[in-house]
């Protein structure tokens, strides 16, 4: 755990550098300062979850399983969102179709 301090500490403190040092110009690396402040938030979330699961002792393939299932969920509640006007047409019709 030390270690995984320390370089989330040296990525987040090279960002700020890097955020500080290109203020004026707007961009950093081609990216927009939001953007690039965002990429190194996320980057070390990434970094800080992903290690506290390999450390957690679970199976790899239970892991790898439990995000597919939760990640087929998700998949089945946007799609039904994205069609939920479909599906309210749907329902209207089978429900005026039993009464």
């Amino acid at each position: 755990m030390n270690r995984l301090f320390w370089v989330v500490m040296l990525v987040i403190g090279a960002g700020l550098i890097l955020l500080m040092m290109n203020d004026s110009a707007g961009r950093t690396f081609g990216i927009e300062n939001n953007d690039f402040s965002r990429l190194i938030w996320v980057g070390v979330l990434v970094a800080v979850i992903g290690a506290s699961l390999i450390r957690s002792g679970r199976p790899l393939g239970d892991m790898a399983r439990n995000f597919g299932v939760w990640a087929a969920i998700v998949l089945a509640l946007i799609a039904g969102y994205q069609y939920r006007y479909e599906l309210q047409d749907v329902v209207s019709r089978v429900t005026a179709g039993l009464v």
